[in-house]
Order: C-alpha cells, then structure tokens, then sequence
C-alpha cells in the first residue's frame, strides 16, 4: 500500500529552480497490509532539501496512539492481498462501540 504524502510534491531536483530545472517524485513510502493496520496514524512529509538534490522523507508513526484499539475500516487495496479475508473476518467478529 502506498502511503501517500503531504509537504513537496517532488523528491529530486536537478538543476536551478525556474523553466529549465527537472523535477521528480522519485521515492514513496509503501507498507504491508500487517503494517499499515499496527500503524494506522502514520504519517510520511517531504521536507524541504537543504544541501542536496532528495529531499528527505519524515515517516511518522505517532507511536504513543498506534496501540489504542480503533474500529476496523476497509481499504479496497487489501483486496489484492492473500490474507485479506482472514483480516476481514477477524474484524467482523469483533465487538466494537460507538
């Protein structure tokens, strides 16, 4: 699953800034089905380059909410993972309020 992003759309420049400068969004931050449900507040920012052509990524896990229980929403991008309908089915089986 690609985790999308928010800051700067690109992640490498070459070249100054202006009509001749080229511009790419070379690096994504991409995580397991298992993953992204231990993680479900993550976070990725492109940050502004400061001495180099990548600029660099910020994963934020926000590790001191992860462990709080949430309830179980579908992505449809899980349909293409092998363990998709045990995850489901776990879910449907537990109790949740609200």
């Amino acid at each position: 699953i690609d985790l999308g992003f928010s800051g700067n759309t690109f992640t490498w420049a070459r070249g100054k800034w202006g009509s001749f400068a080229i511009r790419r969004r070379l690096d994504r931050a991409i995580a397991s089905i298992s993953w992204r449900l231990a993680f479900p507040k993550v976070v990725v920012t492109h940050l502004g380059a400061l001495k180099s052509d990548h600029t660099p990524i910020l994963l934020d896990t926000n590790l001191e909410d992860s462990f709080a229980h949430r309830p179980f929403q579908f992505e449809a991008a899980w349909i293409k993972d092998n363990g998709c309908n045990s995850i489901v089915e776990k879910a449907w089986n537990e109790e949740t309020r609200g």
